[in-house]
């Protein structure tokens, strides 16, 4: 077995591992209680606009995009422990996509392979693809917005740059101002470091 083979099968592995354990335990925090409830709260009242943590009482604590996507599985496959935890996995999923996508550009299938096979089998990865909190959601538009940047950056004439702000859009209806943070930080730092502060003004 090569290895692209074999770091494939540590991603699907991992993949359906986690798709598997999703309704096998109940939800086992405060956290995860939480943003179903909300979520549950949507699919109840029809108020998919204002987040409430228990009827009449809004919730403003995050914004609403993980819970949007938690109660679009509750629509689609009524309540339930993988209900809640489906939309973090397709995240999580679509995250390690992009990582893929982005390590074929930037060196080799194998590379690229092996990078989201790491990515989904770290502990943070792995939990976010299978519990009801708003870090799928963040690590998606993130990873969206970064992959984005590295790609406009290498290639000017490329549609990524668009990417770039719709990611960072879903960021900060995932998490907030954290998603600025996460993004700017190293891209103002890489654009320092290589291209200098004209080329961080023009972009």
């Amino acid at each position: 077995m090569n290895r692209r083979k074999l770091w494939l099968a540590v991603l699907v592995t991992a993949a359906a591992l986690r798709l598997l354990t999703l309704s096998l335990y109940p939800l086992h925090d405060t956290t995860e209680a939480r943003y179903a409830e909300i979520a549950r709260l949507m699919v109840a009242s029809g108020d998919w606009v204002t987040p409430q943590i228990t009827v009449g009482v809004p919730f403003w604590a995050k914004p609403p995009l993980s819970m949007w996507f938690t109660a679009a599985s509750f629509e689609l496959f009524g309540l339930s422990e993988f209900a809640a935890r489906f939309p973090g996995w397709v995240l999580i999923l679509l995250a390690a996509a992009l990582v893929v996508r982005l390590g074929k550009v930037a060196s080799t299938t194998d590379a690229a392979v092996a990078s989201a096979a790491v990515f989904l089998t770290t502990v943070l990865g792995f939990m976010s693809a299978g519990m009801v909190m708003t870090d799928a959601a963040l690590t998606l538009s993130t990873t969206l917005s970064l992959a984005s940047f590295w790609m406009a950056a290498d290639f000017p004439a490329s549609r990524s740059r668009y990417l770039f702000f719709v990611g960072l859009g879903l960021g900060l209806l995932a998490k907030g101002p954290l998603a600025l943070v996460l993004v700017g930080l190293p891209v103002v730092t890489w654009a320092l470091w290589h291209r200098g502060i004209v080329w961080l003004c023009r972009a």
